[in-house]
């Protein structure tokens, strides 16, 4: 593995604190070895090995139900290959990249 379980929880922190999301700290991440990802939903993902976080977060649902941020990261690259918000509606596939300035953006994948 090229990155540590500890590299990989302050990249998806940054990413939260980038995008202002507010996530469950009382929480633990749920932290997984994902292995040869090629056969992803998204068609764009096509790594042997990623980190697969799950971040529980306050929902904004209208059944006032906590939600869940689903975040895959490639190992190689430590780069946000996909992100997905379930929450109220249906999720958008995305993927993260920092901008100019060094924070997170999502970018809806396919475009």
């Amino acid at each position: 593995m090229n990155h540590t379980e500890a590299e990989i929880i302050a990249i998806v922190k940054k990413l939260m604190a980038d995008l202002d999301i507010e996530y469950l700290e009382d929480i633990p991440f749920e932290i997984r070895v994902l292995k040869d990802r090629k056969k992803s939903y998204t068609k764009r993902i096509d790594m042997e090995t990623a980190w697969g976080v799950g971040v529980s977060v306050p929902s904004a649902d209208w059944r006032d139900e906590d939600g869940t941020i689903s975040i895959n990261i490639d190992d190689a690259t430590g780069e946000i290959e996909s992100y997905l918000f379930f929450s109220a509606g249906r999720p958008i596939p995305c993927y993260a990249r920092l901008n100019e300035e060094g924070e997170y953006r999502l970018i809806p994948i396919g475009n």
